[in-house]
């Protein structure tokens, strides 16, 4: 700043001061440290040294006056050198625009500078913006913010940040790095002023109830000032200002979550047990590797609610909303959301053991694994699969599968059978009361149970083989030859043959020696 420029606003400010009643309204508050002079105070913060006689009349003591440490000063903000500052939009998600003072508008990208003047405005999607001292507010879905003013002041960097919210909801983290900064968010109701905390405000338009802004401070302290009172609230306490007046009471503790599933896909349900207090439920989707940033608010009155569509790595925090419309305290749980599982499993089986599993799956994948194991998940086997089907071979026995796509949720898990393949070729070679069988194997491993049975189907010799044995008919007549294939305890389904042994009739015995004659 000229020496001119200052000697002029110097004699511009005094006499305004002098000729008007000081309001303390809007003023920095400075509190003096040791060895501090109130000429190194006025030409750090206001630019020149000039302005030490109308900050020591507007404090009411005089130039000389020895300053004491801890001793605050009112410093008004016309008098301190300011510069125009910015925000930035670090993260952005969904549908929000950002219009300028003069009225453009345009889709919020991350690394638009955000100026004095500007309006955030968010539908189905949310901001974080980061400010010139580190500090942060991130701008829930539909909300309206306007920043009302970006300023930093004088040497020592001092930074001054106004913001109003039309309507919705902002969760701020603000760093205290110097003893003169100020953070300040305001609704038509009233504003919250901090200095190195972390919060929560908005307003609420709800159908068939009043307009109410609401502040609920997690971290540090809030001081609220709305509908004619002032109140600090300290970290674990909320204020909801609405036409009836303020209140303020503590937060509701945070709910608790029921057992989550074992995998977790959009059709999943995540619960959490009934809040005391709790009106309804706020439920705040964000990625877990940009947790600063909402991506969907809702609210519900319901104690369960579902992940979302896309499959992904998100946190999941649900508060208790009280009658005052307070928002309590969070609980979060990191969920990873998994592609649907497959459905419409099949399978399959052939006579030689060849099972073909099928499935149906809504989302293409590069691979599928097959996971086959016999009975109780002993001896698994793995396949893998680029398409929605897989065949394999097996020898008779009990199974369970199940089937995975990569990535993705494991499908139900399916039991099968597969039993031995039946004697598909055997023979018979009988003379008078003899039988000798022999049977071509079908399946490696197999033998086979052979049963004679009476014309009353009663088991008369039972013998096991694999190829060849014979049998001894204990008299003429007509029996039944079962063969099944045993394999692994199991046994297919029989093949019958039936067997006639009929003794010659006795007259033939002498018509044959007569015909000789």
């Amino acid at each position: 700043m000229k020496p001119t420029t200052s000697f002029i606003r110097c004699i511009v400010v005094i006499s305004a001061l002098l000729a008007t009643p000081i309001s303390w309204g809007d003023d920095w508050l400075y509190t003096v440290r040791p060895g501090d002079k109130l000429w190194t105070i006025a030409t750090d913060y206001c630019g020149s040294g000039r302005f030490v006689q109308a900050i020591a009349d507007h404090n009411g003591f005089a130039i000389s006056a020895q300053l004491q440490a801890g001793q605050r000063i009112a410093i008004p903000t016309s008098l301190l050198a300011f510069s125009p500052s910015n925000a930035t939009v670090t993260q952005v998600t969904g549908n929000v625009v950002l219009q300028r003072r003069d009225g453009k508008q345009s889709p919020a990208q991350a690394g638009d500078a955000v100026n004095m003047g500007d309006h955030l405005i968010s539908t189905d999607g949310a901001a974080l913006i980061v400010f010139a001292d580190g500090s942060q507010i991130s701008v829930a879905p539909d909300s309206r913010v306007l920043f009302n003013k970006l300023t930093a002041f004088g040497p020592a960097g001092m930074v001054d940040t106004h913001l109003r919210f039309t309507y919705g909801q902002g969760e701020a983290s603000v760093k205290l790095q110097n003893r003169g900064d100020r953070f300040r968010i305001q609704t038509p109701e009233g504003i919250a002023a901090v200095r190195g905390t972390k919060f929560r405000v908005g307003r609420i338009n709800q159908d068939h109830k009043p307009i109410v802004s609401t502040t609920e401070t997690l971290e540090g302290l809030v001081a609220y000032s709305g509908q004619g009172e002032n109140t600090d609230v300290p970290a674990g306490f909320g204020v909801a200002a609405s036409v009836s007046g303020v209140v303020k009471e503590a937060l509701l503790a945070a709910p608790v979550f029921n057992e989550l599933p074992e995998q977790i896909t959009a059709e999943s349900t995540v619960s959490w047990q009934t809040l005391a207090g709790a009106q309804e439920y706020v439920i705040e989707w964000a990625l877990a590797d940009r947790p600063e940033i909402v991506a969907i608010s809702t609210s519900s009155t319901k104690t369960s609610t579902q992940p979302l569509q896309t499959p992904g790595t998100y946190l999941l925090t649900v508060r208790g909303v009280s009658s005052s419309r307070i928002q309590g305290n969070n609980a979060t749980v990191p969920l990873k959301v998994l592609d649907p599982a497959p459905t419409d499993l099949t399978e399959t089986i052939s006579r030689s053991g060849q099972v073909t599993f099928q499935w149906r799956h809504p989302q293409p994948v590069q691979q599928y694994t097959i996971v086959v194991a016999a009975d109780h998940w002993t001896n698994e086997n793995e396949w893998r699969s680029s398409q929605t089907s897989y065949t394999a071979e097996f020898t008779a026995g009990h199974y369970r599968w199940h089937v995975k796509p990569d990535p993705g949720a494991t499908s139900e898990t399916r039991s099968f059978t597969v039993l031995p393949a039946p004697p598909e070729r055997f023979s018979v070679n009988q003379d008078k009361l003899s039988l000798s069988v022999t049977i071509e194997p079908a399946m490696q491993g197999v033998r086979y149970r052979i049963d004679l049975l009476n014309s009353a189907g009663e088991v008369l010799q039972q013998k096991y083989s694999r190829g060849e044995t014979s049998f001894e008919l204990p008299k003429y007549g007509h029996y039944q030859l079962q063969v099944a294939s045993e394999q692994n305890s199991l046994h297919s389904k029989p093949v019958t043959t039936q067997i006639d042994a009929q003794q010659k009739p006795w007259w033939l015995l002498l018509f044959f020696p007569l015909m000789a004659i």
